[in-house]
């Protein structure tokens, strides 16, 4: 080439792709070839020099590449001034090194042919001027972000002479400062999975292009997805950012169910074209075993019947196998009825739980019994619904009991019936109450159950005050439901007026004849019954009595019970005998010999008729015997009387006797023998000191009335001793 009035300045940037090396062969760099199929955005610069002339070649017919730039053959150029190709890194590189040929053309200018930092002015190398001479050029260039090919004026003045030169086959070697980044689109669970598969995403951006993104299965060491589509030629290279739109995006779908249980590491990597390599991890946690079903899955209280729609239920968690950890509970209530694998009627539900939650409060679906399957359900989704833990019977019943009172019997008037049930927990307890009208206390009645529904109660009017009384029925069913029952079928209030039975009249004694007032002049005479008879110890008593209503119409055919209770503290009643009336409501009984005692008389009534009652105290003297053991004696001489208490049984300390002499003042009490318990005999020993005349003695023996002496106080017959002086 002669006399060359152009500069041809050539340059490419070659970018390392993967597997590749910069030509400066250091990792985090690529080279750019100029001008092979794609200009570089080259920017002709001029600065204060005018009518210069500059081209860019890409191809020219001899297959070289230039930039040229023809200075003006005339003219001058003051310090500073220049003209030159620059060219702009991309973001976060830098330009390092060139290389290439030069030719130059010197004409007696006085320009410097250089290459520079077009920012800070620091120039790298000059350009060989020989003229019509190829010379190589090899050149670092620091870390450049914008590099400037050109001539400059150094000088105060520079002429430029038609000062020429040209740059051919250049490259430029591009360091990369910054890795690339990944960002996920769709990201693995960060929980355990139990899924079928997994779609994953990355995208991933750099500032001078990506030539590779990929997915590793580390475990398995194995890619399950990449990009890598060809956007870089480490000969052919034109660009500064050669692969800035391929390779931004990767999309893989894991296949887990092919996966063991357990945690697995996805690598994914990005390289850009400087073979920097970012790399970041995600876990993949697989599990596809579902949790055991919970034990000793227990209802608290018992399953009773519940009121209320709540059932507290514990149970005991299976052991942490270091997989998926529990986070719910699975509930599904069918109803009690159903078969072990039948499902109609059931209703699922989920409740939150963790591994450290072993109790809940459940509810079923509505009224009745139901069971209850229960499964536990991890964070991966698996949970074993053919197997689940079974806690039966749940029952609810939250209506309370119904009830009616019914209609009195007239054949039984005392008796309060009602019908009473619970359709769905079963009644547990009935209870009939009165009061009486204007009272505040009610009185519970013993009830009885006639089967099924029928349940009654007496209000003995025999004990009850007569008058208005309020009745009511408490019922309480197995859920603990209560209703208060107050009125009859129809619904008027239930009431009852007592007495209801019809009132009788018994009356029992002994039959004596008694003295009246005495009618014109002669005694006049009635028959009683006399309710405290007093007879003789062994002899037997005779009593008669009546039983009638209360007109005095007779009931006949009665039964009349007899029992008796000796007077003896703490002695209790004996069944004696049941004697019946006749015709004309009468009966008799003749009472034994025996102690002193109370018999009583009681007719039971019936259910139209009130019951009756009468007693007789039955009073019997005691018996005892008085005996000296001689009849004649002289003063200062003693006698012995004995006896005995014939009357029995004498309390275990004896019974104290009163012995008596008459006196001209009466009978006056000189000695208190004892009869034995054994056989009641006694004796007791007295001396005459103060008889001065033939005296005729009566002595006697009295029995006082004592508490554990079950007789009427009596006395012996009189006995005689005679006192000589």
């Amino acid at each position: 080439m002669s006399r060359i009035r152009r500069i041809f300045i050539s340059a490419m940037v070659a970018v390392g792709g993967v597997g590749s090396a910069a030509t400066d062969g250091h990792a985090g760099t690529y080279v750019v070839n100029a001008c092979r199929t794609t200009p570089l955005p080259w920017q002709l610069v001029q600065a204060s020099v005018a009518a210069a002339s500059a081209n860019r070649f890409c191809t020219i017919p001899d297959g070289a590449s230039r930039l040229t730039v023809t200075m003006p053959p005339a003219g001058d150029g003051l310090q500073g001034s220049s003209v030159s190709w620059q060219l702009q890194a991309p973001p976060n590189a830098a330009f390092t090194h060139l290389s290439g040929r030069s030719l130059s053309t010197d004409s007696g200018g006085t320009f410097r042919a250089a290459i520079w930092d077009a920012t800070t002015g620091t120039r790298f190398a000059d350009i060989d001027r020989t003229p019509y001479v190829y010379r190589a050029i090899s050149t670092p260039l620091g870390r450049t972000t914008r590099l400037a090919i050109g001539m400059r004026c150094e000088s105060s003045a520079c002429k430029p002479a038609g000062q020429a030169f040209a740059l051919e086959d250049l490259q430029l070697t591009v360091s990369d400062e910054a890795p690339p980044t990944i960002t996920s689109v769709r990201s693995a669970p960060s929980a355990w999975y139990g899924g079928k598969s997994v779609a994953l995403e990355f995208a991933a951006t750099d500032n001078v292009g990506l030539r590779l993104l990929r997915v590793v299965l580390r475990e398995r060491q194995r890619e399950i997805g990449a990009s890598r589509n060809v956007c870089f030629d480490l000969t052919a290279n034109t660009e500064l950012a050669p692969c800035s739109t391929a390779n931004r995006t990767v999309s893989t779908v894991v296949d887990v169910d092919e996966l063991d249980d357990g945690v697995y590491t996805l690598d994914v990597s990005a390289t850009d074209v400087a073979d920097r390599t970012t790399t970041v991890t995600q876990q993949l946690l697989v599990d596809h075993t579902a949790p055991p079903a919970p034990r000793r899955l227990t209802l608290d209280d018992g399953d009773g019947w519940r009121g209320a729609d709540e059932f507290k239920i514990s149970w005991a968690n299976p052991p942490d196998d270091g997989r998926a950890q529990v986070v719910a509970a699975e509930y599904e209530l069918c109803p009690a009825g159903n078969p072990a694998y039948e499902t109609a009627g059931c209703v699922k539900t989920t409740k939150s739980v963790d591994s450290s939650t072993n109790s809940d409060r459940v509810k079923v679906p509505g009224p009745g019994a139901w069971t209850l399957r229960m499964s536990l359900r991890d964070s991966a989704g698996n949970w074993d619904h053919a197997n689940p833990a079974v806690l039966e019977p749940l029952r609810y019943d939250p209506a309370p009991p119904t009830g009616e009172f019914l209609p009195s019997d007239p054949q039984d008037p005392s008796r309060l019936l009602l019908r009473a049930g619970d359709a769905m927990s079963g009644l547990t307890s009935a209870e009939i109450e009165i009061r009486r009208t204007g009272e505040g206390t009610w009185r519970s009645l013993p009830v009885e159950t006639h089967g099924g529904s029928l349940y009654s109660a007496i209000a003995d009017d025999a004990q009850l005050a007569g008058g208005r009384y309020d009745v009511r029925a408490r019922l309480i069913d197995a859920a603990h439901n209560e209703r208060s029952v107050t009125s009859r079928s129809g619904g008027t209030p239930m009431v009852l007026q007592l007495p209801a039975r019809a009132a009788s009249e018994l009356t029992v004694g002994l039959l004596s004849r008694v003295k009246t007032k005495a009618k014109k002049g002669r005694p006049q005479y009635r028959t009683v019954l006399l309710d405290r008879p007093l007879a003789d110890y062994g002899t037997a008593v005779p009593l008669e009595g009546t039983l009638s209503d209360s007109s005095g119409a007779p009931r006949a055919g009665a039964p009349v019970q007899v029992l008796e209770r000796v007077d003896l503290p703490g002695d209790e009643w004996r069944y004696l005998a049941t004697v019946r009336t006749t015709n004309k409501g009468a009966f008799q009984f003749r009472a034994t010999p025996g102690p002193a005692r109370k018999l009583r008389f009681a007719y039971p009534g019936t259910p139209a008729n009130q019951p009756g009652v009468d007693d007789v105290d039955l009073r019997v003297r005691a018996a005892v015997t008085i005996k000296p053991d001689r009849r004649s004696l002289r003063n200062g001489d003693s006698v012995l009387f004995t006896g005995r208490l014939r009357s029995g049984p004498i309390p275990d300390a004896g019974k104290v006797l009163t012995l008596q002499a008459l006196t001209n003042r009466g009978w006056r009490t000189f000695g208190t023998p004892r009869a034995r318990k054994g056989d009641g005999r006694w004796q007791f020993r007295y001396r005459f000191t103060g008889t001065t005349a033939r005296t005729r003695y009566s002595f006697r023996v009295l029995v006082p009335e004592e508490s554990g002496y079950p007789y009427a106080p009596s006395q012996s017959v009189t006995t005689h001793v005679v006192v000589n002086p």
